[in-house]
């Protein structure tokens, strides 16, 4: 995958998943975050006050959200979600 095949900033076009329809489509998913990282679009974070420290959580540098990565471990098929930080 290059960067050309992801713009700038996709948070908001990806939009919140509430669950991935397997766990290809997780690491589909996570393989465009990493890119992302590797080019500082988005930064990996530590989990803010509060939120569940079993999850990844990326600050994404053009929109300036944080989101939050959850693995699927079945039945639970994870998710990716923007976190409300105060």
């Amino acid at each position: 995958m290059k960067l050309k095949d992801i713009a700038p900033c996709n948070c908001a076009k990806w939009g919140s998943m509430h669950r991935f329809g397997s766990r290809d489509d997780y690491y589909s998913f996570v393989a465009k975050i990493k890119v992302l990282t590797s080019t500082g679009v988005m930064v990996k974070v530590q989990p803010p006050k509060g939120e569940n420290p079993d999850c990844e959580y990326y600050f994404c540098n053009k929109c300036r959200r944080v989101w939050r990565i959850a693995e699927p471990d079945p039945p639970f098929r994870g998710y990716y979600q923007q976190v409300n930080v105060s």
